[in-house]
């Protein structure tokens, strides 16, 4: 039986490949998920990786956002748009399969940082509330 969870990775992987990058599984031990630009690949662990995780790397892929440091940076305002657009992309999916009208489960099931839950709250409560029609990410990424 599938899951809501199977169809939102389905159409991460979609979109991925959909820009011509590709998607590998690999078991890294220190990294969920890794994007390199240059080599047009995604990595992830598929034992430790969440959909917000995926999302964002697609995010990155789509936007070719490069690394600054090394490390992970905070300050690197593609994470802080990644982030956004992720979250984004991951609340068109959900309203697109018609999920449960349940913050709570929302986060759960796509593993979303605690950092948006009250933007997460919001959007399920209709403060406000964007426009779930097909918009944003997940309209750009399937064409709509």
């Amino acid at each position: 039986m599938e899951t809501i969870e199977q169809w939102i990775i389905e159409d991460i992987v979609k979109s991925i490949k959909g820009i011509g990058f590709s998607i590998e599984e690999a078991p890294l031990p220190y990294l969920h998920a890794t994007t390199n630009t240059d080599a047009k690949l995604i990595i992830y662990n598929r034992h430790t990786v969440t959909l917000f995780e995926l999302a964002e790397e697609f995010i990155h892929a789509r936007d070719k956002h490069t690394r600054h440091h090394k490390e992970y940076d905070v300050r690197n305002s593609d994470e802080t748009e990644a982030h956004k657009l992720a979250l984004q992309f991951l609340l068109d999916c959900w309203a697109c399969y018609d999920g449960a009208k349940n913050w709570l489960n929302f986060v759960t099931v796509t593993g979303v940082p605690a950092d948006f839950e009250k933007d997460i709250v919001d959007y399920f409560t209709g403060t406000n509330q964007k426009d779930t029609s097909f918009s944003g990410a997940f309209n750009e990424a399937f064409g709509y």
